[in-house]
């Protein structure tokens, strides 16, 4: 799970290992949290689980306060954001459209980056 602070949000070290400590680290656990939604939800949640997986945190700062090492030692201690495995793996993008719904061209635009987009292909078929 990515969770996206406010960019107004400086660190402070025990704000931040009191929402990781609280944070599911399974799916059985999430499960069991949205079981305890409130009225505000209209919708019942899925909470069926057929096999117990470890859920992923990582966090997205926008405050230059996180720049530090005890924010980095914090983030290790709580296994957030862990290294990538060493194998290929697919991984899926979700991208929010804007006002001007720039969702498309931003998703050819990390493609390209990432050497997968159509030109990257055009290129890589002339070597």
């Amino acid at each position: 799970m990515l969770w996206q602070l406010p960019p107004r949000l400086a660190f402070d070290v025990d704000r931040l290992a009191g929402f990781f400590n609280s944070l599911p680290r399974s799916t059985a656990e999430a499960a069991e949290l949205a079981r305890g939604h409130d009225d505000r939800l209209k919708a019942e949640p899925f909470t069926e689980v057929d096999v117990d997986r470890p859920v992923r945190h990582a966090l997205e700062v926008r405050h230059p306060s996180f720049a530090t090492a005890e924010c980095v030692e914090l983030l290790r201690e709580h296994i957030v954001g862990p290294p990538a495995p060493r194998r290929p793996r697919d991984v899926y993008v979700y991208f929010d459209n804007d006002v001007k719904a720039h969702a498309p061209h931003d998703a050819m635009a990390l493609a390209e980056l990432l050497g997968t987009g159509p030109a990257s292909r055009t290129r890589n078929t002339a070597l």
